[in-house]
């Protein structure tokens, strides 16, 4: 992670899913000479989801803030365990999909150099789903429809019924992962591809 320091203060760092910060699973990123009150500014309590640093590398790749349309868009809906596996013929917890289809029958995002590309995902799913996207970063556009501070991230976790839009430039040719990186839904078929033509 590389951050900017241009936002003088207290701030929290912490584990975004319940009860994992008020287990111990956070620490202060403090300026120096900012007040030392942490019942206001660095409680996790109060601390917005979105609430991120600027970002320079996201102007740089150029990943978001433009009002360019994409060159390619999709759709990923992210499913399977309890909901779908017994449907599919599967072990109920073992089965994950996209789309529908488990890995390897999943759907490539297929690409061209050069592309803009826009990915909404939306879980389906009782369990989280960390997405990691290799050999690219993506900006973070909206949360549940709605646009958000950009962030750019290679890895982005989605909660029950969450959606996100995404976006990334396809600059890095080749054969990549775009996978759950819960290693059993991974291996439960929660996995597709960005095949570059």
């Amino acid at each position: 992670m590389e951050v900017t320091a241009n936002n003088p203060g207290m701030w929290a760092l912490h584990c975004v899913r319940p009860g994992h910060a008020e287990r111990g699973l956070k620490t202060l990123v403090r300026y120096e000479g900012a007040a030392d009150d942490r019942r206001e500014s660095a409680d996790t309590r109060n601390t917005r989801r979105f609430r991120v640093w600027p970002d320079t590398i996201l102007s740089q790749r150029q990943a978001a803030g433009e009002t360019t349309r994409p060159d390619k868009q999709f759709q990923l809906t992210l499913s399977g365990g309890m909901m779908m596996g017994g449907m599919m013929g599967g072990d109920d917890e073992n089965t994950w999909t996209i789309n529908g289809k488990a890995y390897p029958n999943t759907d490539p995002l297929v690409v061209k150099q050069g592309d803009r590309v826009r990915v909404r995902l939306f879980n389906m799913s009782m369990e989280d789903h960390p997405m990691h996207l290799h050999g690219h970063s993506f900006a973070v556009l909206q949360y549940d429809g709605r646009p958000i501070t950009p962030m750019v991230r290679d890895t982005l976790t989605l909660r029950h019924m969450e959606s996100y839009d995404i976006e990334f430039v396809a600059d890095n040719p080749g054969t990549w992962f775009f996978h759950c990186h819960n290693a059993e839904h991974m291996e439960g078929g929660l996995i597709t591809l960005v095949k570059y033509q």
